[in-house]
Order: C-alpha cells, then sequence, then structure tokens
C-alpha cells in the first residue's frame, strides 16, 4: 500500500521516530498555529513543531497505522503506507479544535490523503457547524488524492462514555 497516504490528526508525530525510518514514510505534514496552518514547503514551517516532549499520543496513533515492518518497536497494520500528520495546537491533554480550524485541515487534506484518522473526542457530528458536515460529505464522497472520496475515522470512547446506537433493522 505505499500510494495510500493516511492523515492522523492529532497531537503531533515525532518525525524522526525509530518506526519511521524509510525517507519517503511522511507525504508531508503540517501544524496549526492559531488560525495558520504551516506545512512542509512552507518557508515559515518547522518540522521540530510536529513534537511537544511528552505529548505522544499522535506518534503512537501514526505507528499503529504505518510503523514499518524494520522498525525496532512494532509494526503498523498499513506497513508500507505513507503518513501525513496533523498537530492541533494543544495545552496539556487538551487540543484545540474547533468548526473554523477544522474547516482548515479538511481543506488541506481535501486531495492529499486517501484516509483520515482523528483519534480524539469531542462534539458529535450533530453539534458541528453545517459547513463542517456539509464539507465532510463532500470530501467523503469525491474527496481525496484519486477523487474517490476521503475515508474517515474517529476514535470511539475517548469520551469516556457509553456509546449509544442503533442501525436501522434490515
Amino acid at each position: 500500500m505505499p500510494d495510500v497516504v493516511v492523515g492522523v490528526t492529532d497531537d503531533g508525530c515525532k518525525l524522526d521516530h525509530i518506526d519511521f525510518n524509510s525517507p519517503t514514510k511522511f507525504a508531508g505534514w503540517a501544524y496549526l498555529e492559531g488560525t495558520r496552518l504551516l506545512h512542509r514547503g512552507d518557508p515559515n514551517a518547522s518540522p521540530g513543531k510536529m513534537y511537544q516532549p511528552g505529548a505522544n499520543h499522535g506518534t503512537a496513533c501514526a505507528g499503529v497505522i504505518a510503523a514499518e515492518v524494520d522498525a525496532e518497536m512494532t509494526v503498523g497494520a498499513a506497513p508500507a503506507s505513507r503518513l501525513l500528520p496533523i498537530k492541533w495546537e494543544s495545552q496539556g491533554p487538551s487540543l484545540f479544535i474547533s468548526d473554523s480550524k477544522l474547516l482548515i485541515v479538511l481543506n488541506y487534506v481535501a486531495n492529499r490523503v486517501d484516509v483520515l484518522s482523528n483519534s480524539w473526542g469531542g462534539a458529535p457530528v450533530s453539534r458541528w457547524s453545517r459547513d463542517v458536515r456539509e464539507r465532510l460529505e463532500e470530501l467523503a464522497l469525491s474527496g481525496g488524492r484519486r477523487g474517490k472520496g476521503i475515508l474517515f475515522l474517529w476514535a470511539a470512547g475517548n469520551e469516556n462514555c457509553p456509546i449509544n446506537h442503533r442501525a436501522d433493522q434490515q
């Protein structure tokens, strides 16, 4: 799956982690500073800002996805895939995510990823703005690197609450 790019939005990613040995492992990277998204290729961006000591959740999530076979610590579920980590602003364990910042990130990944992994809790989709919900639907149907849609994944249980969902009976 080297032609699959998985975006990971979280508290950052240690780009020089031993599980990511390949020089082509990262399809890119980006981080938010206020309302600006700084990314690889931006002259004002710094790869060192992708990781803060003690903020290891995003690195762990990226490793579960794409840690390489020859890595020292683990092997990911899709070790040949490429990563595009995006770091939310954070303070301690809290990530600062708003509808406007989510739209900035969605617009950035619109044609750069095949999958977008979001291992963070937050407001239920029904509380997101109409603009966010419409953009998610649009990208799920026709976004992505091939224009065939992005698969969006969110973690279940990050809010430490029971999940009560019923599907329509067939």
